[in-house]
């Protein structure tokens, strides 16, 4: 019974990936076409126009009418804000109804294993997973980005010494300089060239990028427009900071490596203990899933372990 089940989950599963894999394909089609008529764009005239959209009706899903009775506006907002910032081809609501399958399938296993008690807690956690693959992918993008900042600002500040000017040097930079910082420098160049103007155009750069150094970059470059200065001085002694700031930072991750090696292994001690004692003598841990003084133990331990978990990432999370 246990294996038809897992059988009929991984083809529910595996049918969903593959739908949503053809719709992602699609949008990855829709955006090449779309970039198909923005690189390369140099003209920087523009002709004010009018332009009359149509309000779209928007097809009724089932999560889009889930949406609707729940008050998740706020929650679909950050969400909105974060699958930007990660550059991911979602939309809030598409990540929702993942995060509900995934959560749905992980609660189903660990209900046939250990009861209700499992089903709420794979649910919490297979809610959870994709939230925190979309902040790795984030957290990824915005370090490579902090990697490369410093030579493009270097190939910046050389441009703009060649007689160039900003949106030029901009332009060189996104085409000489690999991704991730090669798309939102292309992206800059583009705003600015259908339209939007260059502060907000670079604003919305610092806003997606989720890099303090960006922050630092964009302020420094929009008061340079606003008083003026020599904008190349000023871009490579920003790109000197970020440097020493990479370096500090390096330093630190290697002081702290150790004591981030141990907060994971106390961390998981607990765990593993349980897993094995379940796959040595399962009716010896069943106890504290099934009765309430065993409930009430496992959610004191699971508080602690949250607590001091938390005091141990407050403490090695050094802000540089």
């Amino acid at each position: 019974m246990y294996g038809l089940f897992l059988a009929i989950t991984v083809l529910i599963t595996a049918i969903i990936l593959l739908i949503y894999l053809k719709l992602f394909e699609n949008k990855i089609t829709i955006k090449n076409r779309l970039e198909t008529y923005t690189i390369g764009s140099t003209n920087l005239d523009f002709k004010e126009t009018e332009v009359k959209v149509e309000k779209k009706k928007e097809n009724l899903t089932l999560i889009g009418i889930f949406s609707r009775i729940l008050p998740l506006d706020k929650y679909l907002d950050k969400k909105k804000i974060l699958l930007s910032k990660a550059r991911l081809l979602l939309k809030p609501e598409e990540l929702l109804g993942i995060c509900l399958i995934v959560g749905i399938i992980l609660g189903l296993l660990l209900f046939l294993s250990i009861g209700w008690i499992g089903f709420i807690i794979g649910l919490i956690i297979g809610f959870k997973l994709p939230i925190m693959y979309v902040n790795k992918v984030r957290k990824s993008r915005a370090k490579k980005i902090n990697s490369q900042l410093p030579v493009a600002l270097s190939v910046l500040a050389n441009g703009l010494r060649a007689g160039l000017s900003f949106n030029q040097s901009m332009a060189i930079v996104a085409k000489e300089m690999d991704a991730p910082i090669s798309d939102d420098f292309n992206k800059v160049v583009h705003d600015n060239v259908l339209g939007k103007e260059m502060d907000e155009a670079l604003k919305d750069f610092a806003e997606k990028a989720d890099d303090e150094d960006v922050e630092i970059l964009v302020t420094a470059v929009l008061i340079q427009r606003q008083v003026g200065g020599n904008l190349s001085e000023i871009l490579d002694t920003i790109a000197n900071t970020i440097r020493e700031r990479v370096k500090l930072r390096g330093d630190i991750r290697s002081m702290t490596a150790q004591a981030k090696l141990s907060a994971w292994i106390i961390g998981a001690i607990p765990f593993v203990i349980v897993i094995i004692l379940f796959l040595l003598n399962k009716d010896f841990v069943m106890p504290l899933f099934t009765t309430l003084i065993g409930n009430v133990l496992l959610g004191v331990a699971l508080s602690m372990q949250a607590i001091g978990i938390f005091i141990l990432v407050k403490i090695l999370n050094v802000k540089v």
